[in-house]
């Protein structure tokens, strides 16, 4: 996440999973022109579940999210050996 406008602001990260709400970033500190990795691993989401980025004020931090989709069908192969 970056702040861009010259002032520091604050940014809240949760995941919504039905009607349950799993904070990840509860008013995450972001200083003035300032880049902030809010992520180190691999977050991995369940099919439905929504992840939500809030900033305290609009128009002042941009997030960038790189984003997977994993098929759940399973391939299995079998070896064929010839003699």
């Amino acid at each position: 996440m970056s702040e861009d406008s010259g002032n520091a602001d604050t940014i809240t990260v949760t995941i919504t999973s039905g009607s349950d709400v799993f904070s990840l970033f509860k008013v995450k500190a972001v200083g003035a022109n300032g880049t902030v990795e809010l992520l180190t691993r691999d977050l991995i989401l369940e099919s439905a579940e929504i992840l939500k980025v809030t900033a305290a004020t609009a128009n002042r931090l941009h997030v960038v999210a790189s984003i997977q989709e994993l098929s759940k069908t399973r391939v299995t192969t079998s070896a064929v050996t010839q003699i």
